[in-house]
């Protein structure tokens, strides 16, 4: 006989209870919430820790309805800590390490080949971003400069008073790098801004 009553199911059994489908992420999702996160970031609803009370609830809420499963509060602010530790690891590429170099017009790391082969060899995780742009890059960089960030900001930064990244590419490997200097006031691209992080770990250490 199975285990239990014949009025009770065993519990592992559902019981028309829906099940919540995991939230899938499209890049204009991404572009959604960091848009609506510069709007309140405008209306001064940043802390230096994180956002303010009903930030994420208007995240959630304009997010409604698309493909991809329900966006809850929550999995917006797990969003956003993936998306800050993408930030964190793509800004300590062409910051912090010798070679490197970023292409504004791509928005995608730069690099010799031969750099990327060695240096793959020991950092295995970074494999997506020899082929993998990262458009959002100086949008977020915009959302978390000045911050003194913890918690779900996740980054420690500064202000720069310059608007171009410190270099540290070799001439090698920066030549043929395309760079932007001029800001751009259209609402579909953000201000090339850049900062300098202190202590800047990446994402897979």
């Amino acid at each position: 006989d199975p285990v239990g009553s014949d009025n009770e199911p065993p519990k592992h059994i559902a019981t028309g209870t829906k099940r919540r489908v995991a939230a899938r992420w499209s890049n204009a999702n991404d572009e959604t919430m960091v848009s609506i996160l510069e709007k309140n970031k405008t209306e001064g609803r940043q802390a230096d820790s994180g956002w303010k009370p009903g930030v994420w609830t208007e995240v959630s809420r304009e997010l409604q309805g698309g493909p991809g499963g329900v966006k809850t509060v929550k999995s917006c602010q797990d969003r956003w800590r993936t998306l800050l530790k993408e930030y964190n690891t793509v800004h300590w590429l062409v910051t912090q390490v010798s070679g490197f170099g970023w292409d504004e017009d791509l928005k995608k790391v730069t690099v010799t080949d031969n750099v990327w082969d060695d240096f793959l060899k020991k950092h295995t995780k970074v494999t997506k971003y020899r082929t993998r742009g990262f458009p959002l890059y100086d949008c977020i960089a915009a959302l978390v400069e000045g911050k003194q960030a913890t918690g779900e900001q996740a980054l420690r930064i500064e202000n720069v008073t310059s608007t171009s990244r410190p270099s540290t590419a070799t001439p090698s490997a920066s030549k043929g790098s395309r760079r932007q200097s001029q800001t751009t006031t259209s609402s579909q691209e953000c201000a090339i801004t850049w900062v300098r992080c202190l202590r800047l770990r990446p994402a897979f250490a």
